[in-house]
């Protein structure tokens, strides 16, 4: 698994949103299983907040979902603070 963080000054932002419990979740992945199942099967179990994301043109190099995912792959899990100020993205090696 590989973090990505905002850059901030404050170093202890980054581990607050991943420790908070009214932290919500994205999962940005395609319509299948695939290598997202278990990781969709952990935030239902957990009752965790989240939501599904799909890419929307996926196969265009230029698209902004490809451009914005860490490496420019998927799936990647995206966690958002509870007052939105800051999102932390995962990407989540199979």
């Amino acid at each position: 698994m590989v973090v990505t963080y905002e850059r901030t000054s404050d170093t202890s932002k980054p581990t607050a949103i991943l420790d908070a419990p009214d932290s919500t979740y994205s999962l940005l992945y395609f319509d299948s299983i695939g290598v997202a199942g278990p990781m969709r099967q952990l935030l239902a179990l957990s009752g965790a907040r989240w939501t599904q994301l799909y890419p929307q043109e996926w196969g265009n190099e230029d698209a902004l979902d490809k451009s914005s995912t860490p490496f420019g792959v998927l799936p990647v899990l995206y966690v958002h603070s509870s007052d939105g100020s800051q999102v932390t993205r995962m990407l989540l090696d199979p």
